[in-house]
């Protein structure tokens, strides 16, 4: 993660050509470029090339059964984490930004604009000052709504590459326009035995995934 993080970082304002034979290396990369025998088969980012069932999801499948994917106690969907926090820097932490751009885009950045994420991790912290966490960064501070196809991306990306006790969403869909996948995807995670907890917007309304009857939701006290 350290290394992706740090490729990323001095990459921000330049091009960067990245190397790699192992598929997993590769889902940070705004383009990705498939070679056979010196041929460009595909082009495309992450999402695209996945979707494509091509040369690069058949080399990605193929590799991912020899991976062990890392396990966490705990996956945090909320808006980042502040690793130089002085009551978090020396905690097991790691974690990925997912955005919406057009298509679904993953960056290694995951530093907490707002403060709430780091304060939900060092709640944590305090109760398992041991415990593993995995942070997916969905919002930043100019966030004015909730995208339940980036929630339901964010989940579906925990169910194929993490292995964790807990999920906690601290968020909430006012309006699904597909309650189906999104119900589809907790349902998943939680046949695999990991418990979703998920909180009620501030007002109390109903929203999901919080209102589900498989996900525990909460309300502020």
């Amino acid at each position: 993660y350290n290394l992706f993080k740090y490729i990323y970082d001095i990459s921000k304002d330049t091009t960067t050509l990245f190397i790699s034979h192992r598929m997993g290396s590769t889902f940070y990369s705004d383009v990705i470029i498939a070679l056979e025998q010196g041929e460009i088969k595909e082009i495309g980012n992450y999402e695209k090339l996945m979707k494509e069932n091509g040369l690069y999801k058949k080399m990605y499948d193929l590799q991912s059964k020899y991976y062990t994917w890392c396990d966490y106690d705990i996956v945090i969907i909320d808006f980042g984490v502040s690793l130089s926090h002085p009551r978090i820097s020396n905690a097991n932490i790691s974690g990925i930004t997912i955005m919406n751009y057009g298509c679904f885009t993953i960056m290694p950045d995951i530093d907490d604009e707002i403060g709430h994420g780091t304060a939900i991790c060092e709640i944590i912290l305090r109760h398992d000052k041991f415990a593993k966490i995995f942070m997916i960064k969905l919002f930043n501070k100019n966030t004015s709504f909730i995208d339940e196809n980036l929630l339901a991306y964010s989940l579906n990306y925990i169910y194929e590459n993490i292995n964790c006790k807990l999920i906690n969403i601290s968020l909430g869909v006012n309006y699904l326009k597909d309650e189906d996948e999104l119900y589809s995807i907790c349902s998943k995670i939680i046949e695999n035995g990991t418990t979703i907890i998920s909180s009620f917007e501030n007002n109390d309304a109903i929203s999901y995934p919080a209102f589900f009857d498989n996900v525990v939701g909460v309300v502020s006290g």
